[in-house]
């Protein structure tokens, strides 16, 4: 009944979204919201949006929004290719890497 990352694609479930908090040292915080209804249950059940999850998506988004700033103002080859890199990765906050190579970059492939 839940997502599983091993098995499903957390994008089919989830949207990596930011909002303004004021109270937050960022400013802003990053935050799953459901797109079905087994992302709805993972997210309530599991804590996805807990202030420990919250804190470390924040963490790892920091240097992706600074690679695609880079490359977005200099067309940086490097910065590029760190991203991609970072959204084939098996690693926890892949997806969140692949949310933000769509927003910037659409329907390129990253792989």
């Amino acid at each position: 009944l839940f997502v599983n990352p091993c098995i499903d694609d957390p994008e089919e479930h989830f949207n990596f979204e930011f909002e303004l908090d004021v109270n937050h040292p960022d400013g802003f915080i990053s935050v799953l919201r459901p797109k079905t209804e087994k992302g709805q249950v993972t997210i309530k059940e599991i804590g996805l949006n807990r202030p420990n999850l919250i804190e470390e998506r924040n963490e790892s988004l920091i240097p992706y929004n600074i690679l695609l700033a880079d490359y977005a103002a200099q067309g940086d080859r490097k910065s590029k290719q760190l991203l991609k890199r970072a959204c084939q990765s098996k690693s926890p906050f892949a997806a969140l890497a692949r949310s933000l190579w769509r927003k910037h970059f659409g329907d390129e492939p990253y792989s």
